[in-house]
C-alpha cells in the first residue's frame, strides 16, 4: 500500500467513524425522547440529526476529494 492510499484510507475511516458516532448518538436520543416524552431531549435529537447530516457530507467530500 502506498503512502497516498494509506492516507486516503485513514481519512475515509475517520470520516466514517464520525458518521457512525452520529448515528449512534442520534438513535440513543430518539429512544430516550420517546421513552421520556421530553421536548428538551427531542430538540437535542434534532440537533444531533443535523450533526449526522454534516458528518455524512464530510464523508462524501472526503470520498470525492480522494
Amino acid at each position: 500500500m502506498t503512502d497516498s492510499s494509506a492516507a486516503q484510507r485513514e481519512k475515509t475511516l475517520v470520516a466514517l467513524s464520525s458518521v457512525g458516532a452520529a448515528i449512534g448518538l442520534t438513535s440513543l436520543k430518539i429512544v430516550v425522547a420517546v421513552l421520556t416524552g421530553s421536548l428538551g431531549i427531542l430538540a437535542e435529537t434534532a440537533h444531533s440529526g443535523l450533526d449526522l447530516v454534516a458528518a455524512l457530507m464530510t464523508f462524501l467530500a472526503v470520498r470525492v476529494a480522494d
